[in-house]
Formats: C-alpha cells, sequence, structure tokens
C-alpha cells in the first residue's frame, strides 16, 4: 500500500483492529476520532513521520509505530491515551524530553522507546506506572541519575535503559538498589556513566531468586568488591565488564559452584577489571590468563 491512509476508514463503524504495518503508506491522524471502538493500531514500518492529531484515539490500547521514520518530541496530546496498555515507538527519531504526563498512562504493561533520540533526564513520574512489566529505554541520550522512583514500579520484570553513551547521553550516579522490584529478571544498565559501588541488597527482595536472572552493567564506572551478598541467587548472570571492580568475594567462588557459563550457580563476566582482591581458591590453585586485554579467571577443580 502507498499513499496516504484515506480519513473515511476512520468511520467505519466497528473498526476495533487496523494493521498497516510493514507498507510504505503514510497514516494521518486527522479524524481518528471518529474510530471510537478503534483499540489495536498497528502502523510500524509504515511512512508514518507524525503523531499529530493521535490524541484523538482515545480508545487505543495498544499502539506500534515503531521503525516509522517518525522526528521531532512526543507531543503532549499523545499522554491523553490513557487507555493505553501497550506502546512501541522504538527505532525512531523521536527527540527531546520524555513529558512529566507520562505518569498520567497507568494502565501501561509495556513501553517501548528504544532507537531514538530521546533526552535530559527521566521523568521522576514514570514511577507512577505501577502496572508496567517492561520498560525500554535502551539506545537514547538519557542523562542525569536513574530515577528512585522506579522502585515503586512493582511489576516490573524487563528494565532497560542501556547503551545512553554511545549516543552522546549517559545515564550517571549511583546503581540503584532496585530492592523492591520482586519480579525484575533482567536488569540493563551497560553503556552509561553508573558509578559507586554494587549495592549489597541489589535485587534483595527477588521472589525468582532461584529462577534466571540476567544483570548487565558492562562499561559502566562501578567501584569496589562484587558483593557476598549476591550468593543469594541460584542462576544469576552478572556482566561487569569495563568497569574499575577491585574484587570479588570469596564465597561466590568457592569450589565448581562458579564457572563461566557452567550453568550451575553464578556466572560473572569479569572482562577488563583491574581485580585486585581474589579468592584464596583463585589464588591458590587457578589459572589467570590474558587474551587481548581481557582477564580471565577459571576455578580449579
Amino acid at each position: 500500500l502507498v499513499g496516504t491512509l484515506p480519513m473515511e476508514i476512520y468511520q467505519l463503524p466497528f473498526l476495533e483492529t487496523l494493521k498497516l504495518e510493514n507498507n510504505p503508506i503514510i497514516v494521518d491522524f486527522v479524524g481518528i476520532g471518529k474510530a471510537k471502538n478503534l483499540v489495536n493500531l498497528d502502523i510500524s514500518g509504515t511512512k508514518t513521520a507524525t503523531l499529530a492529531s493521535i490524541g484523538e484515539a482515545v480508545s487505543l490500547e495498544t499502539l506500534d509505530v515503531s521503525s516509522s521514520g517518525m522526528k521531532g518530541q512526543i507531543p503532549e496530546e499523545f499522554f491523553n491515551l490513557v487507555n493505553l496498555r501497550d506502546i512501541f515507538l522504538a527505532d525512531n527519531e523521536l527527540s527531546g524530553e520524555i513529558s512529566d504526563s507520562i505518569g498520567g498512562l497507568k494502565h501501561l504493561h509495556r513501553l517501548y522507546l528504544d532507537g531514538n533520540l530521546l533526552s535530559s533526564s527521566i521523568p521522576t513520574e514514570i514511577g507512577l506506572l505501577s502496572n508496567m512489566y517492561q520498560l525500554d529505554f535502551s539506545d537514547n541520550q538519557f542523562t542525569g541519575a536513574l530515577p528512585e522512583e522506579l522502585g515503586n514500579m512493582r511489576k516490573l520484570e524487563v528494565l532497560s535503559v542501556s547503551g545512553q553513551k554511545s549516543n552522546g547521553g549517559g545515564i550517571s550516579g549511583p546503581l540503584l538498589d532496585f530492592s523492591k522490584l520482586s519480579v525484575l529478571n533482567q536488569l540493563k544498565l551497560s553503556d552509561n556513566f553508573i558509578s559507586g559501588t554494587i549495592p549489597y541488597n541489589l535485587l534483595s527482595t527477588s521472589s525468582i531468586a532461584s529462577s534466571e536472572i540476567y544483570v548487565d552493567l558492562k562499561n559502566n564506572l562501578l567501584t569496589g568488591m562484587v558483593p557476598s551478598e549476591l550468593e543469594r541467587f541460584k542462576h544469576l548472570i552478572i556482566d561487569l565488564e569495563d568497569n574499575h571492580i577491585k574484587g570479588i568475594a570469596e564465597n561466590l567462588c568457592k569450589k565448581k559452584e562458579m564457572d563461566e557459563r557452567s550453568g550451575k550457580k553464578f556466572w560473572l563476566r569479569c572482562y577488563s577489571m583491574s581485580l585486585r582482591y581474589l579468592p584464596r581458591e583463585w589464588q591458590a590453585g587457578g589459572q589467570i590468563f590474558t587474551v587481548q586485554g581481557m582477564s580471565r579467571f577459571r576455578i580449579p577443580g
């Protein structure tokens, strides 16, 4: 399909779902308010360059306009769509700040804004989205510290704010402990300026400690020791490549419990770290070798 979507389509009285994905068509939202029953709109991969007038579509629950070449700031009227549950605006050229009004989208389950040019700090009002399961802000230009209000999103399972530094931004400040997020199983914060130590109570209230949990913190400014309290996790994968970590607590590395990709308990990627304090087991019988400037560690036995 090519050209511009005729506005008359919005006058169809029983229109509930409109899917036009991967067509080089332009979708104009003027008149979309007439589609009173429209709840699902997928125009990903089209040539829809603006969200102007989208605020009329008050019945929408799912909106996908990813990979459509959209530019400019997300308009304020967008946040009138209070019934939205799933938003996919990834891989466009959206820029500027995210409005504080985002806190009004209280029914949101999934929000994907990755691969844009969004900047400034993440608004604290994001913490009002208590029904959110998946939040992806990766590969933008966000700056400032992670808002502590993220800890109010008790249903959050996936959080990704990685890749800001490579795009001219960079999240700074300390690593939050996310201790209130009991079902978070993917935490992706790589390629930022996050500094300080790894909190001893990182994900401390996790109700899924026996399941696989992935934490990606590579390419930041973290220092100090990998805390012994992480022993509570049965299947934790934590990536600390390209930080300034100085050592690893002994209890994390006893016997065969920690071995790269062993799948037994704890996998730690520790390439390009200036480790000074190694567990006795490693000092006594472990092997330390270097491949292209990256330190790898293998547990004896």
